[in-house]
């Protein structure tokens, strides 16, 4: 199970479009934004009275435009980090399941050595 995890982690790391949540909000804020200065432009042109709130409104949504784009970024370059985490937890895994087969093997040949009678070599019903 833990080998299958790292596997997903490496996985994640490679192929993985970390980012595209974040990428996909920028693009919903961009087309808001855009349709923002649509309206001041014709706030200005008509001289309405909403026109300072309209101003702050994109102002907002450039921030939050900035944000997510910073974030997608970010999003993206963690695909080294689920790589590396991969790459450790399946050398890990890896160690932790050859060092149980030899401790194994090690305490069965033992008991084989002292006790010929102990069950040895490859027989069909014990695999």
């Amino acid at each position: 199970m833990l080998e299958t995890l790292a596997y997903i982690q490496i996985g994640l790391g490679l192929f993985g479009d970390l980012g595209r949540e974040f990428r996909e909000r920028a693009e919903q804020i961009e087309q808001t934004l855009k349709l923002r200065r649509q309206q001041i432009a014709a706030a200005e042109q008509s001289g309405a009275a909403s026109l300072e709130s309209l101003k702050r409104a994109a102002d907002l949504l450039e921030g939050a435009l900035a944000g997510a784009q910073d974030a997608a970024k970010s999003a993206d370059s963690t695909g080294l980090t689920y790589l590396a985490i991969g790459i450790l937890l399946l050398l890990a895994v890896n160690v932790l399941a050859a060092s149980l087969a030899n401790w194994t093997l090690e305490g069965q040949f033992a008991r084989w050595r002292s006790d010929p009678s102990v069950a040895h070599g490859w027989l069909l019903p014990r695999c």
